[in-house]
């Protein structure tokens, strides 16, 4: 039993899981990906492949064409883009001339896919532009074939700078996720001129420091009638190539797998060489372990993919989709090397899409109890929701549920702080065990040790399902004095039944999940004991709904107040959604990028990444209407109201991506 087996298996993978040399491979991907070019990437690509080719794991390095025009789903594939240099020189006012900004001494200071200039360059005026990103912002202010200065992302800015006539742009925006970056430190603009800079644009970055600097020096200059100019150097190109997703696979016995996914190509240590770096590691150690007698040949196969993120994904999903479908599990490793203290960060186990929530979700947690409940080396991490990244592939186009460990917040996240200074050898070391433990104990998993999951998965619910109840008995606490109290009383009452129910939805089809990992040995009694699991989650969910009616009524009866429901009639929203049933077009997730200029101008939505707006994509299985839709994604998010997701769903059906048909009686 996997159950008895657990800490023995976790001692044997920390004797072999170095820190150090995790740290060095870590050091070695991010020494050719920080300068995010595509010759760079195919570096980085080499060197993984060439390294689990050596540890004696299977590898195919998979080949994707980089032409700003392929589509996999609706992610189209950049353009190709390599650098040999690039410089911005502040040349008026004179007695400041100076150097500020190049690529070859910090990288990040280049937006990726910046467009050439001529070969000696360019010399135009610095315009500033408060709250660029406002369309109004520009009124009565002239930039064309001048280059925009802004505190702003250059994503936020880019459709005003092309449309407006500047030749380039200049950012200074913090940088950090969830945390500011030190001011002195560059942020990486990599989403600006996607996915193939149809204007000629460049963009640098500069630290929020010198940007200011710059800005106060435009606003003298301008309060005297004299303008700043800086001469750009851009020597690009964008052209048609391609990158490589390298797949590693150590065999198993049987024709399924469990998959390892995280994504190269970016320039940080921590994001996310770490993630690659750790995989690294794992499947080098596993590989020795098996060669040496000291763990068996796995059951089930187990997958390294070294991907592009998202991009990358979908286009391997999409060209092996045979592959995919023996994907019994997976896990994604995201920026898991910061040192907490240094990055401000917490590592965050991300759960499944609740429509896909499932076994993964309670071993992962109770392997991070485990790796991490040593109070000598205290880690700081928490379990939440399911957030967007390479665990796109748990979308039910796909099936594959995958846990994602990532680092959040972290200020030094897309910055040019983000180097191997920042990382934790210990970190990295014990989220290459508890990730290495994760894929073994699915790989090897038998009809006993789905017993023991099940187990755990029933915990695992039973455990969101009380949070809720806590959380609905402070509400009757709370409103139980109020002058309005027999209505909202009902209302909570209500709400807390339906949420309950909606526990033990998910319930059902988590618990099944087990059923996956039958070897047929012991099949019925392990089907047997999902039923009675998902009788003893709906008992207990049934049992606390009961204490809480019972709370409400003892309180409301002290405070001489009836609970009186009322029967609540639809609104004409309601009614309108009760009455559609969407049905995806597109397979996998959404980003809009392809999307015509006129669509795009309609659109106030921005998915590419979006947990919220590609959440009620999930739920869509061809017979759930728009407003049952609606309840699942206000309990898994609580984000949306029902106008918004009436007014998404209705963009999508004008862009193609979804049909809405009548339900039918």
């Amino acid at each position: 039993m996997l159950e008895g087996s657990l800490r023995g298996l976790l001692d044997v993978l920390s004797k072999r899981i170095d820190g150090d040399e995790v740290s060095r491979i870590v050091s070695d991907i991010w020494g050719s990906d920080r300068f995010f070019d595509f010759k760079s990437f195919g570096e980085t690509a080499s060197y993984c492949a060439e390294r689990l080719r050596k540890a004696g794991l299977e590898v195919e390095v998979f080949e994707v064409p980089a032409d700003g025009k392929t589509r996999f789903g609706d992610w189209i594939v950049p353009k190709a883009w390599d650098v040999e240099d690039a410089y911005l020189t502040l040349v008026e006012p004179r007695e400041h001339a100076q150097v500020l900004a190049r690529y070859r001494e910090v990288p990040q200071s280049l937006f990726m896919y910046s467009a050439p200039t001529p070969e000696d360059g360019v010399v135009a005026e610095v315009v500033y532009v408060r709250d660029a990103d406002k369309p109004e912002s520009y009124e009565g202010v002239d930039i064309r074939g001048k280059i925009l200065l802004t505190e702003k992302p250059g994503s936020s800015v880019e459709r005003y700078a092309a449309s407006k006539g500047a030749i380039g742009i200049i950012s200074y925006k913090l940088g950090g996720h969830g945390v500011k970056a030190p001011p002195d430190v560059t942020a990486w603009e990599n989403a600006c001129f996607l996915p193939d800079n149809p204007k000629g644009l460049f963009g640098f970055s500069l630290p929020p420091e010198r940007g200011e600097w710059l800005k106060n020096l435009v606003l003298e200059a301008a309060s005297r009638g004299e303008k700043v100019r800086v001469k750009a150097v851009v020597k690009t190109r964008l052209y048609d190539g391609v990158f490589k997703v390298v797949s590693a696979l150590i065999p198993g016995s049987i024709d399924e797998e469990v998959w390892a996914i995280g994504h190269l190509y970016e320039v940080g240590a921590n994001d996310n060489a770490s993630g690659c770096g750790v995989m690294m590691a794992v499947a080098e150690a596993i590989r020795r372990l098996i060669d040496e007698g000291r763990l068996p040949r796995p059951k089930r196969g187990l997958r390294f993919i070294f991907t592009f993120e998202c991009y990358g994904t979908m286009a391997y999903l999409l060209a092996h989709e045979k592959l995919a479908s023996k994907a019994l599990a997976g896990i994604n490793l995201d920026m898991v090397g910061g040192d907490q203290n240094k990055c401000l960060s917490v590592l965050e186990l991300c759960e499944n899409p609740h429509v896909a929530l499932s076994f993964t979700d309670a071993l992962a947690r109770r392997l991070m109890i485990e790796v991490f409940g040593d109070q000598a080396y205290p880690v700081r991490w928490r379990p939440s929701g399911f957030m967007l990244d390479d665990n796109l592939i748990a979308d039910p186009c796909f099936g594959i549920p995958t846990p994602s460990i990532i680092g959040v917040p972290d200020r030094f996240w897309h910055t040019s702080g983000d180097t191997p200074e920042i990382l934790d050898k210990n970190l990295l070391a014990k989220i290459g065990v508890m990730s290495a433990a994760y894929m073994l104990l699915i790989a090897y998993a038998s009809d006993e040790d789905a017993l023991w999951l099940l187990e755990e998965t029933l915990s695992f619910l039973e455990s969101k399902a009380l949070r809720d109840v806590d959380r609905f008995r402070a509400s009757v606490y709370n409103v139980v004095a109020k002058r309005n109290a027999s209505e909202e009383l009902a209302t909570i009452l209500e709400e807390a039944e339906d949420k309950l129910r909606y526990w033990k939805e998910i319930g059902h089809h988590a618990l099944k999940s087990v059923l996956k990992l039958s070897d047929g040995g012991l099949s019925q009694v392990l089907e047997n004991a999902v039923e009675e699991a998902e009788a003893r989650l709906n008992a207990r969910v049934e049992e606390e709904l009961e204490n809480l009616r019972r709370l409400a009524e003892r309180l409301s009866k002290a405070r001489g107040v009836k609970i009186v429901r009322t029967e609540k009639k639809l609104s004409a929203d309601e009614k309108y959604a009760a009455s559609i049933v969407p049905k995806r077009l597109v397979i996998g997730t959404l980003t809009f990028k392809g999307l015509p200029e006129e669509l795009r101008r309609l659109s106030r939505w921005e998915p590419a990444y979006s947990t919220e707006l590609n959440t009620p994509l999930f739920w869509i299985d061809g017979r759930r209407s728009l407003l049952e839709i609606y309840r699942l994604v206000r309990y898994e998010t609580g984000r949306f109201d029902l106008r918004e997701l009436i007014e998404y769903f209705s963009f999508l059906e004008k862009a193609g991506y979804v049909k809405l048909e009548k339900k039918r009686a």
